[in-house]
C-alpha cells in the first residue's frame, strides 16, 4: 500500500494596523504603521510534511521616503531551529534600534560552551540595500550583535526610535554596527537595554551614531500591556521618551497607542486598532 501524502497546514498570518498619527505641526494622518516603523502586514504559513515552513507576507503601505521599497514584509523557507533562506528580518539585537529586512540566508550556529547560540545570515538586497554579514551571539535575555558590509541601517525601520521615520535621511547607511542587548528579569517588571555603535558611514553624511534605548515594562495588567521607554542619540544629544499601550477589546482585537516626548513637549502620537489572526 502507498501512504497517503498529507497536505501542507495552511494559516493566514494577519497583524493589522491602522494608526491615526499625529506629529507636531502636521496634523491627522492615517497609515498602516506607527512611528516606530511598524508594518501592518497580511500573509500566509505553511507547515510543510517534511517539516520545512513557508512564510509569506505582505506590507499594506510602504513608507513614505524608505529606501526599501519592497512590498513584501518577508517571504522565506526555513527548517525551524537550523536555517532559513529568503527576504527575512536580520539577527541584530532586539530589532528596537536596528530592524532591517533583507534577502539572506541564515543559519543557527552551534552552541559555544552550550550557553552562547551563534545565528549568522549572509544579506544581498540588491543595489544600494543592506550587504554582508550579520550575526547575534547570546540567549534570548543577552547578547552581543555585529553587521559588516554595506548600507546597513538605511531602511527606515532602522533608528525609528530617535528619529522621523517618514523623513527622508541623507547618506546610505553604515558599513560596520556593533551592539549589545540585555534584559533584567524582576518580580514585577522587566528592563530592556540595548546599546548600538554605528561606523564607517557609506558616504560623508552617514556620521557615527552611538544609540541607546532603555524600555520598562511591568508585569502585571492583566492582557493589558504597557511600556514606557527612552531613547538617545549621544553624538547629536537626542533625547526620545515614550509610552506604550496595548488594551485587548477581544480575542484577537486590541486597542493600541503610543506618545512620544521630545525637550519638554509632545512630538508625535498615534492611536489605532489592531487585528491578530
Amino acid at each position: 500500500m502507498f501512504a497517503q501524502e498529507r497536505a501542507p497546514n495552511a494559516t493566514f498570518r494577519v497583524d493589522v494596523n491602522l494608526n491615526d498619527n499625529i506629529a507636531t505641526g502636521q496634523g491627522n494622518r492615517f497609515r498602516w504603521y506607527d512611528p516606530l516603523g511598524r508594518h501592518s502586514t497580511v500573509g500566509f504559513g505553511l507547515n510543510l510534511e517534511s517539516g520545512y515552513y513557508v512564510l509569506v507576507t505582505e506590507r499594506l503601505q510602504k513608507i513614505a521616503n524608505d529606501p526599501d521599497r519592497e512590498q513584501l514584509d518577508e517571504v522565506y523557507i526555513e527548517e525551524p531551529g537550523l536555517w532559513r533562506v529568503g527576504r527575512q528580518y536580520l539577527p541584530f539585537g532586539s530589532q528596537i534600534i536596528i530592524r532591517e529586512a533583507g534577502m539572506a540566508i541564515k543559519v543557527e550556529a552551534s552552541r559555544v560552551g552550550r550557553k552562547f547560540p551563534l545565528t549568522l545570515a549572509v544579506v544581498d538586497s540588491g543595489p544600494k540595500q543592506a550587504k554582508g554579514v550579520v550575526g547575534r551571539m547570546g540567549p534570548t535575555s543577552y547578547g552581543v550583535s555585529l553587521a559588516y558590509g554595506q548600507y546597513f541601517a538605511r531602511s527606515s525601520t532602522s533608528l525609528a526610535v530617535v528619529s522621523n521615520v517618514e523623513e527622508a535621511r541623507p547618506g546610505e547607511g553604515y558599513r560596520l554596527i556593533v551592539g549589545g542587548d540585555g534584559t533584567i528579569r524582576l518580580k514585577r517588571f522587566d528592563i530592556h537595554l540595548e546599546h548600538v555603535l554605528l561606523r564607517r558611514g557609506n558616504t560623508s553624511a552617514d556620521l557615527a551614531k552611538d544609540v541607546s534605548d532603555l524600555k520598562i515594562t511591568p508585569r502585571s495588567f492583566g492582557g493589558t500591556k504597557y511600556s514606557v521607554g527612552w531613547s538617545r542619540e549621544w553624538v547629536t544629544k537626542v533625547d526620545l521618551y515614550r509610552f506604550e499601550s496595548e488594551v485587548p477589546i477581544s480575542k484577537n482585537l486590541s486597542m493600541r497607542s503610543l506618545v512620544r516626548f521630545q525637550r519638554g513637549s509632545w512630538k508625535d502620537f498615534s492611536i489605532g486598532i489592531r487585528v491578530r489572526l
